[in-house]
């Protein structure tokens, strides 16, 4: 259990590396190949430290029995940002629309975390 705080700050770099990534898209263009592997290196990075943290916090927490349908919903979002990102890369999406979307997103499952409300 004492490793749960280093668990939650791998997970907060990853909301941020996520974040990043998807904000980086307002930088992409024609003949930009070095900062589209970034941001998409650093989308995924978000995405697996985001993952693999939360379903540690899971393991490690003895409250959690079974699998909640609050988490249930953290990782339909989990997959969202994923598509979403996908979208805006292949001209599916605004980046602008995207990022709100995005935040919108980062909202409601930081609000699923933190309250739990089924």
């Amino acid at each position: 259990m004492e490793y749960i705080l280093h668990i939650k700050v791998l997970h907060l770099v990853g909301a941020f590396c996520l974040f990043a990534g998807i904000g980086g898209l307002f930088g992409i263009g024609e003949n930009r190949n070095q900062i589209n592997r970034a941001v998409a290196s650093l989308h995924g990075l978000g995405l697996l430290l985001l993952f693999l943290t939360g379903f540690a916090m899971q393991g490690l927490n003895k409250a959690i029995v079974g699998f909640p349908m609050w988490l249930t919903v953290k990782i339909v979002l989990w997959i969202a940002m994923v598509l979403i990102f996908v979208f805006i890369k292949r001209a599916k999406m605004s980046t602008f629309a995207g990022i709100i979307i995005s935040i919108l997103i980062g909202g409601v499952a930081a609000y699923l975390c933190l309250f739990k409300p089924f």
